[in-house]
């Protein structure tokens, strides 16, 4: 049998009504009789602050401090549930017990000030007091007689429980939706630019820049390659030129360092030229033929081989004005109204695509809390459904269309 979860409570209240008159018959009777006990006790009160007692004054304010607060605690404590319930004749019982424990309290205060002009008063207030505390007894064993009606009680209980989730897990949909809707305007908003950027013809220029930035990587790695070789050479040189054995022309030794740091700009770049690069070369060469730096005569003989190769070639000024070209020819392409419009748009893009990726963050966070309550949900509604099962010896299935 299905059942919706609006409808459960009815349906369920409905199930256990024959059982539950029988209680609320016996706890009605209980209640019906402590609430004359306390109706008839505010006479006795309202007799005990009588200010025109004939008494000294100190018992007739004690009587009135004690009959002010007696009423206080019972409109505070004393309340007859209006709808019955397992849950609060518990509660019932409770509130009476503070009562009891308040009346001593300020009963220990102000009764020891009253005079004998009080003493059939507090008789009668004291009567009064055990029949609501008799009261209390009968509820107390009725709650024993009818201890599985917490039982069933309790299943409204876990019906609250699973509505209150359940808004909750609609709320979190809710804004699950609404994240979902933001982000797709957002990828709209980012499918519109990268149109423009196509309508625009900007694409070829972008490949243009990649081929010329992988041109000018290749140029690098060429550099690279070709000065690589004397890292090792050099080394030594810079190690003996410490020690003062041997000496390189100050006009070349700034190139010196910085072939051994970033041999690639020195290639590439426009600080040193040509013509002085090749006369460091003609400086280490000069070392290597005449003074022992520390290497091993085969590295000696390829070092200058590759100096001797590289004094001859072109390869440093090919290099160099290609790699000249392609850097300028870069910078037009990127100067050019199609690039600055592709700028402007990607920039656009990229700002879109951040806010994207919060949204994106917060809808993670909210699909894990959907996940877990969607858990915690689907756990209660079993126990549910076996709590009934055992309670009414009936089947049931709760429908709840949120976890579909």
């Amino acid at each position: 049998m299905s059942i919706e979860i609006s409808q459960l409570e009815d349906w369920y209240r409905e199930k256990i009504k024959e059982k539950v008159q029988i209680y609320t018959k016996d706890s009605e009777k209980i209640c019906n009789q402590l609430e004359r006990e306390i109706k008839d006790i505010k006479p006795v009160i309202e007799a005990i602050m009588d200010e025109n007692i004939k008494a000294p004054e100190i018992a007739v304010s004690a009587a009135k401090k004690l009959g002010e607060k007696l009423l206080e605690l019972i409109d505070y404590y004393l309340t007859i549930p209006s709808e019955i319930s397992y849950s609060k004749i518990d509660d019932l019982i409770a509130e009476i017990d503070k009562f009891n424990s308040q009346v001593f309290k300020y009963g220990k205060i102000w009764i020891p000030q009253l005079t004998k002009q009080y003493k059939s008063l507090l008789k009668r207030l004291n009567f009064y007091i055990m029949q609501i505390q008799k009261q209390q007894e009968n509820l107390k064993d009725l709650q024993k007689k009818y201890h599985w009606m917490k039982k069933l009680e309790s299943v409204f209980e876990r019906i609250d429980i699973l509505k209150k989730e359940l808004k909750e897990l609609k709320q979190l949909l809710g804004e699950e939706q609404e994240l979902k809707d933001k982000i797709n305007v957002l990828n709209a908003e980012i499918n519109e630019i990268e149109t423009q950027i196509k309508v625009a013809g900007i694409g070829d220029k972008i490949r243009e820049l990649e081929e010329i930035n992988e041109k000018i990587q290749d140029l690098h790695t060429r550099a690279n390659s070709l000065l690589n070789t004397f890292q090792k050479p050099f080394k030594k040189i810079s190690q003996a030129m410490s020690s003062g054995k041997v000496r390189i022309d100050a006009s070349v030794q700034s190139i010196f360092y910085d072939i051994m740091d970033k041999p690639v700009e020195v290639v590439v770049g426009e600080r040193y030229p040509i013509e002085k690069i090749k006369k460091l070369m003609s400086e280490v060469q000069n070392v290597l033929q005449n003074k022992d730096v520390g290497l091993k005569s085969q590295d000696v003989r390829r070092a200058l081989r590759k100096i001797a190769l590289l004094r001859k070639s072109r390869e440093l000024k090919e290099i160099r004005e290609e790699y000249r070209n392609l850097v300028n020819h870069r910078k037009k392409i990127e100067q050019s109204k199609e690039m600055n419009a592709f700028y402007e748009l990607n920039k656009k893009k990229e700002e879109i695509i951040e806010k994207r990726k919060g949204l994106e963050f917060q809808l993670e966070s909210v699909q894990d809390k959907i996940r877990d309550l969607k858990n915690k949900i689907s756990n209660l509604k079993q126990s549910l459904e076996e709590e009934i099962k055992n309670n009414l010896n009936e089947e049931i299935e709760i429908k709840l269309k949120e976890l579909n």
